[in-house]
């Protein structure tokens, strides 16, 4: 908050905006007065305004309608005048809605008649008088209303019987609907995110069950959700679609002889009511509830009541129609999308020791990262009328007080000793995001404390209950975990020879999983905690092919995509966030492909593991768009066919650095040519096929003439200086860009960085063995890029490293979920370390999951053929050293796709087994020894010969449907069906 001092006729005025509860809290736009006498300096006589807020000072966030507190000081002797006092909105509040707290605004001047020496005249003037001897502060609370309700009764036919009843619903915000005084549905904030300004989607729900013969109510409870309120990290984002929201919904009751009934949101036919028990939802900031409005909207008990016929609404008002701003006109269609559900209830594991010296607040650990809300039993007896019990969050704890809290020397000063910090949550993370929850309590009873109109993401809670000494019991703490992807149900169990080994890549898997959980939040978002939360187009391109291993995600990106075709700007370029925050489509064509790149990776991702031609049908026209957008800007006359949109986002958060944004996204533009080809031969455009085929190959071979040296092989910049990083090296590969006669040596050069990454560039920088220098671009396709080379060592030698930078790193701090930086730990914690942009969920760097599927259980299509929704699908597995077995599957639409291994831990495979689902079939490469001459076959399981694939020396089985066991020696494979 801010204290501003000002002079009026040689008075004293102090204006004064306490803190919120974390930091730097703020109370909303500015501060209108007008007085008499000499003006303070710097403001105009006859009225001023003036900013009390940090609002612009670096993204923190205030939370109207709980606006803190307003108050005067005024000392001995002294007397100030008010007239028009009031505090605007800042962001985008609608004229009407401008003015949150004046004389007949908000809370309303009413608030200051019980502050010492305040009085209201009855033509609005706040006189401020102080006739004592000492100095006299008051403060009073503007926070005002609440969430909006509303409400609508209605009648079935006379002498007919309802037979079948569904509901059509969106809003401008979110919503919960309750008909009949029970929830319908179990999904939350309905609709979900969506660029608003060209497209509202409705979910429809079955509610035959819950309609009656005769008299029906339904309310509903509306929220911010991505509508109104905060939303990322730009002020001025604040309320961008609305500052109101609103409902929209249609029932059709369809009766026993055919005739319907059709219920709409008629304003004339809905009340409203702002004075509800939720008197604050916000997804960053929180959730405040106030038990003790209760009473107002319960029948007999029942805080459903309100949405029930028994309820008395003669208090409630009108409802009105909300008009969008002139630029929203978006078409109103179904969604694809599975909505916000719980998709697991967790119990905390433990309480933390550390614990305030009131022993009012605890802290409790949920175990896991996890992303939605706590669901609190408060036993009764521990709470009175007006108790306010608070919620707080984080990710991490400050480390230094127990052995399994990791402790750096460097962080608390010279001694490396905890401080008073050690062991309490850390926030920071957190960044402008409040993240608090509270409920004041409206009696002694025992009560369930579980918000329902925000979320964010947490391993630790830190509760605080006023008037109880001790912490609750833990099986009293729960924490329902919040998505709207389908639950991954891919499995992976790995077994090494060292057992550490094998638990962490387990538990890596399990940590990509919970983050791809977490962040499918209707949108693939980068993270689920701080105030950002946002769809970046880098991210869902650079780990979609893993999303597609791990879950069902068709639905997920068909609607994500529906947004980003909304967004996609005149000219045809992508943003690198989905949806964006524009009043009308931009005409610029942005730089970045590793980000923009999205418009054609989904979709070929989706292609390829589902052969769901519906997504790329529906994109074509925005790829095409894109596509030809980038071939509108040449690199240079001597290479026409790259594109010089590519000089933006590329290899983010790399350790080396060393890698030209451009080497990298040429790459990936010639590799979507050439993919997008073949999806527009799915679909029967083989006339642009063939145009981006020939496209392809020029820029392909002007992009090994641009990037690679003739002499050495190594690559290089466009200027020709040396880059030989090994970004460099594995995007290229694994998008197959290499030419034929650099591809040996790309190869090599790679396998060579992978083991040895102090020799990356100049050589100048030391970084451990098989430790990864790559980022967002080369992250994902280095360990396929090395397996496609038949470099199987080296890729396992990087998936093993334990050293900074490297997947297993995070594992062995602790980590739980994917991070958004290798050294998430450190940068939380050290000295002068960075905590603005260090989200510990973040599912982009867990893009290795592709590798363990494909190329460790062997799971794929040969999609380079075409091949793509495994009715005929490839097994190539491969074990590395120091890995015993292996077992996992993945769920195709087919049915569960089973493999599993043996090895002598030196990478020699010893057995294999898989399944391959009814209706389908497989081509098996089996890696055996150069001198196996003996293969048995089974029925089922033919063998088709020895070959090369992925430069491994194989044997090949066609497989039929069936379980199969094969037995690998040197002397060759015999094959047993199970």
């Amino acid at each position: 908050g801010s204290n501003i001092t000002m002079k009026i006729d040689n008075k004293d005025l102090i204006v004064t905006a306490p803190p919120a509860p974390r930091t730097q809290g703020q109370p909303g736009g500015g501060v209108s007065f007008s007085g008499t006498g000499q003006p303070p300096q710097g403001f105009r006589a006859g009225g001023s305004s003036l900013s009390i807020s940090n609002y612009r000072t670096g993204g923190n966030f205030n939370t109207w309608p709980n606006l803190n507190s307003i108050g005067f000081a005024c000392r001995p002797g002294d007397e100030v005048l008010f007239s028009d006092f009031k505090v605007l909105a800042s962001g985008r509040a609608d004229t009407k809605n401008n003015v949150l707290f004046g004389r007949e605004a908000g809370a309303t001047y009413a608030i200051f008649k019980n502050l010492p020496g305040v009085t209201v005249t009855a033509d609005g003037i706040i006189n401020v008088k102080n006739n004592t001897d000492r100095t006299i502060v008051g403060y009073a609370d503007p926070s005002h209303g609440s969430l909006t309700m509303l409400r609508t009764e209605f009648s079935t036919k006379a002498g007919r019987k309802p037979v079948r009843a569904k509901m059509y619903v969106t809003s401008m915000g979110s919503c919960e609907v309750f008909i009949n005084g029970k929830r319908m549905g179990e999904d939350w904030f309905i609709p979900g995110s969506t660029q608003f300004r060209e497209t509202i989607g409705y979910y429809a729900y079955d509610v035959t069950s819950m309609i009656k013969q005769g008299e029906n109510c339904i309310g509903a409870l509306l929220s911010p959700g991505w509508y109104t309120g905060y939303m990322t990290f730009t002020v001025d984002n604040y309320n961008f679609f609305g500052d109101t929201e609103a409902l929209l919904a249609k029932l059709v009751i369809t009766y026993d002889d055919g005739t319907r009934d059709v219920v709409t949101t008629r304003p004339e036919k809905w009340k409203v009511w702002k004075n509800g028990p939720v008197e604050y939802g916000s997804f960053f900031q929180g959730e405040r509830y106030n038990a003790k409005k209760e009473a107002g909207i319960s029948v007999n008990g029942n805080v459903n009541g309100w949405s029930t016929c028994e309820y008395d609404d003669s208090r409630w008002a009108q409802a009105e129609t909300v008009t969008p701003r002139e630029w929203i006109k978006p078409g109103i269609v179904a969604r694809f999308d599975q909505p916000v559900r719980v998709a697991e209830v967790l119990t905390a594991r433990r309480v933390m020791p550390v614990h305030s010296d009131d022993n009012h607040t605890f802290t409790y650990d949920m175990g896991v990262n996890m992303v939605g809300v706590p669901s609190i039993t408060v036993p009764a007896g521990w709470l009175k009328e007006g108790d306010v019990v608070i919620m707080r969050y984080g990710e991490q704890l400050y480390p230094g007080l127990e052995g399994d809290e990791q402790e750096y020397i460097d962080l608390y000063g010279y001694t490396g000793k905890g401080k008073g910090v050690a062991g309490r949550i850390l926030t920071e993370t957190y960044r402008a995001a409040l993240a608090t929850d509270f409920y004041t309590a409206k009696g002694s009873g025992e009560v369930v404390i579980q918000p329902h109109t925000t979320y964010r993401g947490y391993q630790y809670i830190q509760i605080t209950i006023p008037g109880h000494t001790g912490p609750l019991p833990v099986e009293n703490v729960k924490g329902l975990v919040l998505s709207s992807g389908p639950v991954p149900d891919g499995t992976y169990e790995a077994v090494t020879a060292d057992g550490r080994t094998g638990e962490l890549v387990n538990r890596l898997f399990k940590n990509i999983q919970r983050s791809q959980l977490g962040n499918f939040f209707t949108i693939p978002t980068d993270c689920p905690q701080r105030n950002e939360r946002m769809g970046w187009t880098g991210d869902a391109q650079a780990y979609s092919r893993t999303a597609t291993y791990n879950a069902d995600v068709r639905n997920f990106f068909r609607q994500w995509m529906v947004a980003l075709r909304n967004d996609q700007t005149t000219s045809g370029g992508i943003g690198s966030t989905v949806p964006s925050y524009n009043t009308a489509r931009e005409e610029s064509f942005p730089d970045g492909t590793t980000w923009a790149g999205a418009v054609c990776m989904v979709p070929w991702q989706l292609y390829t593991q589902y052969g769901d031609l519906q997504t790329v049908q529906e994109n074509m026209p925005a790829m095409k768009a894109w596509l030809e957008g980038m071939a509108r800007f040449p690199f240079s006359d001597e290479y026409p066919h790259l594109s010089a949109r590519t000089t933006g986002l590329a290899d983010w958060l790399a350790v080396d650095r060393n890698t030209p944004s451009d080497l990298v996204n040429n790459a990936i533009y010639i590799y979507l040519m050439e993919v997008t080809a073949v999806m527009a031969d799915a679909v029967g455009d083989r006339e642009y096929a063939e145009v981006l085929r020939q496209r392809h190959s020029l820029a392909k071979e002007e992009w090994n003439k641009c990037y690679v040296d003739p002499a050495t092989g190594k690559t290089r910049n466009s200027k020709g200086g040396l880059v030989h990083s090994q970004t460099s090296y594995a995007t290229p590969l694994n998008f197959n860009t290499f030419s034929d006669s650099n591809l040996k040596k790309a190869q090599d050069y790679l396998a060579e960085l992978a083991v040895n990454p102090s020799a990356s560039g100049d050589g100048k920088n030391q970084y451990p063995s098989c430790s990864i220098t790559t980022g967002f671009s080369g992250t994902p396709n280095i360990l396929p890029a090395l397996s496609r080379a038949g470099k199987v060592n080296e890729a396992y030698c990087m998936f093993t490293c334990t050293e900074y930078a490297s997947w297993l790193y995070p594992v062995i701090k602790g980590a739980t979920s994917v991070w958004e930086r290798w050294n998430g730990y450190e940068m939380a914690f050290r000295n002068g370390g960075d905590n603005s942009m260090n989200s510990f969920n973040h599912f982009a760097l867990g893009a290795a999951g592709q590798w363990m599927y494909e190329f460790q259980l062997g799971i794929t299509t040969d999609h380079r053929k075409g091949e793509a929704g495994y009715k005929h699908f490839v097994l190539q597995p491969s074990a590395g050293k120091g890995f015993t077995s292996l077992k996992g599957s993945y769920n195709s639409l087919y049915g569960r796709i089973s493999s599993s291994w043996t090895a002598d831990g030196n990478g020699n495979m010893a057995s294999y087994s898989a399944t391959v689902p009814a209706n389908t079939s497989a081509t098996l490469y089996l890696p055996v020894s150069e001198s196996a001459e003996e293969f048995l076959q089974v029925k089922g399981a033919v063998f088709k010969g020895k070959g090369f694939r992925n430069n491994i020396e194989v044997a090949i089985y066609e497989l039929e449907s069936g379980s199969f066991r094969f037995t690998i020696t040197k002397k060759g494979v015999k094959a047993e069906s199970f």
